[in-house]
């Protein structure tokens, strides 16, 4: 049974950094998708952090297969993750939701 979980990782990211950090993530995910066919991979940026005058940029890489995590395509992750430069994105937080299950509970009458 798939455990149906995403994988959310967010940093920051300096906007002098943008562009460089953008193309990087981009051949990351790129690269995950060739390898683990399957892989949905997303790149988000905080909406309210691209206005005049922002220093960094919060971004969220977002990752979703039918089969759920696998520790397999983790370590994918991990590996190309490594090869990125040094301080070119900030600290790296990872975090997993799985779905809710159905919730049982009488209809109001």
């Amino acid at each position: 049974m798939a455990n149906h979980r995403s994988l959310f990782i967010y940093y920051r990211v300096d906007a002098d950094k943008v562009v460089p950090a953008h193309q990087a993530v981009a051949r990351v995910q790129h690269a995950l998708q060739r390898s683990v066919p399957g892989l949905q991979a997303r790149l988000m940026r905080r909406s309210d952090g691209v206005q005049a005058g922002v220093t960094t940029q919060t971004w969220m890489e977002v990752y979703e297969h039918p089969q759920g995590i696998d520790p397999v395509w983790m370590q994918l992750l991990q590996e190309q993750v490594a090869c990125l430069p040094a301080g070119l994105l900030g600290e790296r937080h990872c975090e997993t939701f799985e779905d809710m299950p159905a919730l049982e509970f009488d209809a109001p009458r």
